[in-house]
């Protein structure tokens, strides 16, 4: 298994306003504008789940698998062609402002995951940059 982190991004707001956002993958459709049209296409999103179409890899679903308000999401991969588990964790740094960063873990054999490492690692930095910009 091969774990891969994001960077850390302050998110000038309260994390308790953060996670109720965040926690509900249907706010998350804004983000299918920030991403590569060429790559990733057909974004559904519900409270639980995101599915969408990678090329070259297919069709398959993020899906909530715990919720520990309001410090982490934990998001597993459904039909994926690698075994891939995701963590969004927030941390209060103030009445006001909280931080984020995604990890991701992937179950996949070593040349395949030296592949997809990098656009993973890219992945996680967009979101977690998305995140702080955003407002909740």
């Amino acid at each position: 298994m091969k774990r891969i982190e994001s960077n850390i991004e302050n998110i000038p707001y309260p994390i308790g306003k953060v996670y109720s956002k965040v926690s509900d993958l249907n706010n998350i459709a804004f983000l299918a504008d920030r991403l590569p049209k060429d790559k990733i296409q057909e974004m559904e999103c519900t409270e639980d789940s995101v599915t969408f179409s990678v090329a070259p890899v297919g069709k398959f679903t993020l899906q909530v698998v715990e919720r520990e308000e309001p410090k982490c999401i934990k998001i597993s991969a459904v039909n994926a062609p690698v075994g891939l588990t995701l963590w969004l964790q927030l941390v209060a740094t103030g009445e006001n402002s909280c931080k984020t960063k995604a990890t991701a873990q992937i179950d996949a054999n070593m040349i395949m995951a030296q592949f997809i490492e990098k656009p993973i690692k890219e992945g996680l930095d967009k979101v977690v940059l998305a995140l702080s910009k955003i407002e909740y």
